[in-house]
């Protein structure tokens, strides 16, 4: 085996096994209603509270062909939630939280996007002092797009950039960093998906972190 494959296989195999268990209960039906990006703020204090707010919104976990997904926020996740014996439990409940917020962030990528298409759409692109216009160059530095925004190929790429983000994908990329939210990461910064920063005071140092690093893992004020 080549050390490429030994990396995929340590690597991305926890998060293809749980595309497996996820995916089979996401279609394209499942939206928030009535799109609206604010979310009602949900407060549980443990995952026994939350399992009932869940209960009485009559969102379960596999979702039905017809479900339609609450638009809550749900922050913090509950402290106990590591202490949750039943794993089918833990996992729902989490997956549960997470997809609103999924969901809600993907509809914004969409409002983005469709405007985006919209200028580009236009025979001619806005001045150079517009709003719009510094809005788009905003978005070459945001997703890292080199060139300039009048080109096509440069626009090709941003658009390919800037899209929806595959539901399940991001569901078990963070069930895979966060340990079903029940990680040190997930609790005390609010990080589902382990990512980095390399400035003092901005993250979380990791209690194994090889000597002479210098990451630490970035705090988040929401989830």
């Amino acid at each position: 085996m080549n050390v490429k494959k030994a990396i995929f296989l340590v690597l991305f195999l926890p998060v293809l096994a749980m595309l497996g268990y996820i995916g089979w209960n996401l279609n394209r039906e499942h939206a928030l209603p009535d799109w609206e990006l604010t979310l009602a703020p949900v407060n549980a204090a443990n995952a026994k509270i939350l399992d009932g707010v869940f209960r009485k919104l009559d969102y379960h976990w596999p979702l039905a062909v017809d479900a339609e997904v609450p638009p809550i926020m749900v922050d913090p996740l509950p402290e106990d939630l590591a202490e949750v014996t039943a794993v089918k439990l833990k996992k729902s409940l989490f997956l549960r939280a997470v997809l609103p917020m999924v969901l809600a962030e993907n509809a914004k990528l969409n409002e983005q996007r469709r405007f985006m298409l919209a200028l580009f759409a236009r025979n001619e692109l806005p001045g150079k002092e517009s709003e719009k216009r510094q809005w788009l160059e905003e978005q070459l530095v945001y997703y890292r797009v080199k060139g300039d925004i009048k080109d096509e190929a440069t626009r090709a790429e941003l658009a390919r950039r800037l899209d929806e983000l595959p539901v399940a994908l991001v569901l078990a990329q963070a069930a895979n960093e966060s340990a079903w939210g029940s990680s040190r990461f997930a609790r005390d910064a609010k990080n589902l998906f382990g990512e980095w920063t390399y400035k003092e005071g901005e993250g979380l140092i990791p209690e194994e972190r090889t000597e002479g690093k210098r990451h630490s893992v970035r705090i988040f004020p929401t989830h």
